[in-house]
């Protein structure tokens, strides 16, 4: 800025005999200026951070004008200066001028003839300059309105946000009082039906007390009645015992009468015994009185003795009549309180079930008031959710208008040094080397780098990131000293100075991105490495697959598929996969190869290829892990796919759209099955369990755990109904949709089952890391028979459409093709392409 302000300073000087050195000066500094505006189009660190400004750029456009302005000045008197000595040489001529003024006059106009080439290539400089920075300029503007066109998109993004967000908190608060609302008519609802309930057990009680309190009132008539006639029973002893008593009397007194008339006699005749002239007859007639007398006072004494039997009887009578009267009673009060008591006690209970009966319906009514209350809430949050309806709309067309006026922003800015994309530049970055330790599992540090909000929230040393200051951001000073990746390859220079430039920049999010996306659901799909032109030693096969026709065999390759033909001969060579291909399957026309595949710890794809040329159809699956498994549809319509994501992710092939995702495992998905009638999917997993799923609504089904082991492999029954597992158990068992229960298991494996293949005819073929494969009948677990050969882990296993041919592929490399009908091998070949490729097509990535 010290050389600009002094070549300034030389130029405005006003001294004429400096013109020259003005135009040397003036050339001077539109060559700077022009090095100027090209450091400020380049794109390096330094460049970004002296990027000029606006305001900047239009004053020193300004200023270059004024330059020209005076440049073209001083032409223009450089030009009369000229017109003047020619005008001078002239005259000299015509005055026949001293040859030494000619002379003079010549070299001088020689000296303006430099000067207005000096003039004119500076003019030219300047204008070089100007028309430079002008464009870059207008690029600025550009931007600058592009920008302020994004600005005032998001402005005006900004109060419907505003009111959404208002519209929801009111929502969120009118559902809470729903909530309320409906959880306490609920409430109310169950104590009705709860006191109902009483009431209605209540009422049932109602017969039984009913009919216990009439018994009781008939055992009490019974009683009453028992106790009147015991009365009158005891009225009539009473009275038979009063005559009894009466004749008594009357016959004591009789004998009494008797005994005194009898002494009044005996006295009479001893008396006239003393007389001396009683006659012998009167005394006659005494004693014969007397002697009539005597057995009228025995019969009177019998008389009373038979009375006073009798008045003992009656009163033995009488007294049993009195103690059957007070029985009777004593039963007649007994059974009268018992109907008293069951009286009451039926009278309660009437009174409790209207006692119930009301409170029932006290909360009914409660409830009602409840139910009215959220039904009027209802209709409040239906409005709301109408206003937030009209509001997301309202936001989703002003959220693409500033998603294309950001967009266009930021192409205008990225050329200025104004705009690093995330999605591009930055998330590769981070996926490849970073989220395999700071993820939503695994968050060293607690920091969390799988998305891009997950970053700016930092970890436990802080934030991650200064907007606009590379230089105090912990992230670049870490990739920077080596701090990260840990115990991995640090970042290349490249790779460390698109995170410079791009926090430097204000660390932005594309306008196309969200922020809590995934990296891998935001950043674009970048090519896998292509594989070597020959392995240095075989790997592992994985995955076989023949097509539909028989006529190619698919095997796992380095970062590729490799099509053999029949007869061993390698026909194509696909890439563009992630490094291990795990599962291979071909559509039921032959053309298109669907392959799983993964890079441990980084990615997963599943891709769809075609056949005829290898060329990339189109990736519907991208996880942060390995794609273990895929499946399709035996309708064709419909792809499964899981894996260490523990996702089961089902696809639309047509489409190749996700329709939905099933999250239901605790550990890797290692295998999935379709049902023949394609309306169900199985799948085994590390979690030690297989689970079925209806295919529609991706709900569980049923969960077989018996295995208690990894499994690895699963497959249906032709009949759709039961399903074949193996694990790690060493052990496939056979069980039932229905009830999950297990029908039997087949043993005699010496290690882990990796894959099995069902027949329609019920057998199953099984290879694991006992190196054997092996036949054996679904229907009793026979084994059929055992094929031996392979030297180690047998990973892969699959059968031709027809059943004819029996692939199976090895951890070294080899590939065996079997006669799976009496179990002889046909070929065998070791997966690896050769050095001479002449005739083999490798498809473009």
């Amino acid at each position: 800025m010290l050389l600009i302000q002094s070549l300034s300073t030389a130029l405005q000087s006003t001294d004429r005999r400096d013109w020259q050195l003005r135009q040397i000066t003036a050339t001077g500094l539109f060559l700077l200026l022009m090095v100027l505006s090209t450091f400020a189009g380049a794109a390096d660190e330094s460049e970004l951070q002296q990027v000029p400004s606006t305001q900047t750029i239009r004053e020193q456009l300004k200023q270059l004008t004024r330059d020209r302005n005076a440049a073209a000045q001083e032409q223009k008197l450089q030009a009369n200066a000229v017109a003047r000595t020619r005008k001078s040489l002239q005259r000299l001529n015509v005055a026949v001028a001293t040859v030494d003024e000619l002379v003079n006059t010549v070299r001088q106009l020689e000296v303006h003839d430099e000067a207005k080439k000096l003039a004119e290539a500076s003019e030219a400089q300047a204008t070089k300059a100007i028309a430079a920075l002008t464009i870059q300029l207008e690029r600025h503007v550009v931007a600058d309105e592009l920008q302020l066109a994004a600005d005032v998109a998001m402005s005006r993004l900004e109060e419907p946000r505003r009111q959404i967000d208002q519209v929801k908190n009111e929502l969120a608060a009118l559902h809470k009082e729903s909530f309320v609302a409906d959880q306490a008519a609920r409430r109310e609802d169950r104590q009705a039906d709860t006191v109902f309930k009483q009431a209605e057990e209540t009422r049932l009680k109602l017969p039984d007390a009913r009919d216990a309190a009439s018994l009781a009132e008939t055992e009490m008539e019974t009683a009453r009645t028992q106790s009147i006639e015991a009365a009158r029973e005891l009225a009539v002893q009473n009275r038979l015992l009063n005559q009894a008593k009466s004749g008594a009397t009357r016959a004591h007194r009789s004998a009494e009468r008797l005994a005194n008339t009898s002494t009044a006699i005996e006295t009479s005749i001893v008396s006239l015994r003393q007389v001396e002239d009683v006659s012998e007859d009167q005394l006659t007639l005494l004693v014969n009185v007397m002697q009539q007398i005597s057995p009228l006072q025995e019969r009177a004494q019998q008389l009373v003795e038979e009375n006073l039997a009798v008045v003992a009887e009656r009163q033995t009578q009488y007294d049993s009549a009195v103690d059957e009267l007070e029985q009777a009673e004593s039963e007649r009060r007994m059974k009268a309180g018992l109907y008293s008591q069951l009286s009451r006690r039926h009278f309660a209970l009437q009174r409790e079930v209207a006692r119930l009966m009301v409170v029932s319906q006290e909360y009914r009514n409660a409830a009602s008031e409840f139910m009215e209350q959220k039904e009027q809430l209802g209709s409040v949050i239906a409005q709301k959710d109408k206003r937030i309806a009209e509001l997301v709309v309202v936001i989703d067309r002003l959220q693409n208008r500033w998603t294309d006026a950001r967009n266009q922003a930021e192409q205008a800015q990225e050329p200025l040094g104004r705009f690093v994309s995330f999605s591009r530049h930055i998330a590769p970055i981070l996926a490849r080397r970073c989220t395999a330790c700071h993820n939503t599992r695994s968050t060293e540090g607690g920091l969390n780098l799988s998305s891009f909000a997950n970053l700016l929230k930092g970890g436990d040393s802080g934030s991650s990131l200064t907007p606009h200051d590379a230089d105090d951001s912990l992230l670049l000073s870490m990739v920077q000293d080596g701090s990260m990746p840990k115990d991995a390859d640090p970042l290349t220079p490249d790779e460390i100075d698109w995170i410079r430039r791009w926090i430097d920049v204000g660390a932005p999010l594309d306008a196309t991105a969200s922020a809590n996306a995934d990296l891998f659901d935001i950043m674009p799909e970048l090519p896998q490495p292509g594989p070597p032109d020959t392995y240095r030693v075989p790997v592992p096969v994985l995955a076989t697959a023949f097509s539909p026709d028989g006529s190619l065999l698919a095997t796992s390759g380095y970062h590729e598929v490799l099509l053999w033909g029949t007869d061993g001969e390698l026909i194509r060579r696909i890439t563009n996969v992630a490094q291990r291909v795990n599962d291979l399957t071909f559509t039921a026309d032959g053309e298109i190869l669907v392959v799983a595949a993964g890079t441990p710890g980084q990615l997963g794809e599943l891709k769809l290829f075609r056949v005829s040329d290898g060329t990339h159809l189109g990736t519907p699956v991208r996880t942060t892990d390995s794609v273990y498994t895929v499946s399709i549809s035996p309708d064709g319509s419909r792809l499964a796919a899981g894996g260490a994501d523990r996702k089961i992710t089902i696809v639309d092939i047509e489409t190749q759209k996700i329709l939905y995702t099933i999250e239901d495992h605790a550990d890797s998905v290692m295998d999935v099955a379709w049902s023949p009638q394609s309306d169900r999917v199985a799948s085994a997993s590390y979690d030690n369990s297989c689970r079925v799923f209806d295919a529609a609504s991706g709900q569980v089904r049923k969960t077989f755990t018996n295995h208690g082991q990894p499994v690895y492999t699963v497959s249906f029954l032709s009949d759709g109904e039961s399903l074949v597992s193996g694990g790690a158990d060493k052990k496939l068992r056979v069980w039932p949709v229905g009830d999950g229960k297990q029908i039997r298991e087949i043993t005699g494996f010496d290690d882990p089952v990796f894959r099995i293949a069902v027949t329609t005819d019920g057998r199953v073929y099984s290879a694991g890391a006992d190196s054997q494969i092996r036949e054996h009948q679904l229907s009793d677990g026979e084994l059929v028979r055992t094929m031996t050969g392979h030297t180690d882990w047998v990973y892969a296993l699959t059968l031709d459409t027809q059943g004819n041919r029996l692939a199976t592929g090895c951890y070294d490399g080899e590939v065996r093709l079997w006669n799976p009908s009496d179990g002889t091998m046909v070929s065998s070949f070791v997966a690896v392409p050769q050095q001479d490729l002449t005739d083999v097509t490798v498809s473009e990535r």
